[in-house]
């Protein structure tokens, strides 16, 4: 399936990806990952997935549509993305 490539993407700007463990993420592209909201054993939290491009065994989100422009209050990314995902 076809997905956004790393040069396409755009620093704090959320999007839709198919990954492991989330829908949606705000890309980052310092460390060329997504910041995603993590539910695991009752508990939810900010985590990481990379962009599929840097390859196994780390690169599990393929991005495939550009949201909007994400909050700079990052104190809220959480709250944020469990609101977009909701949508």
């Amino acid at each position: 399936m076809a997905h956004l490539k790393v040069e396409e993407m755009k620093h704090g700007y959320t999007y839709t990806i198919q990954a492991r463990n989330a829908n949606v993420g705000v890309w980052d592209e310092h460390d060329k990952s997504f910041l995603i909201s993590r539910h695991k054993f009752g508990s939810n939290f900010l985590d990481k997935e990379y962009h599929w491009d840097t390859g196994a065994p780390y690169g599990t989100a393929r991005p495939m549509k550009e949201i909007e422009k994400a909050p700079t209050n990052q104190d809220n990314l959480l709250d944020y993305l469990n609101k977009i995902e909701r949508r």
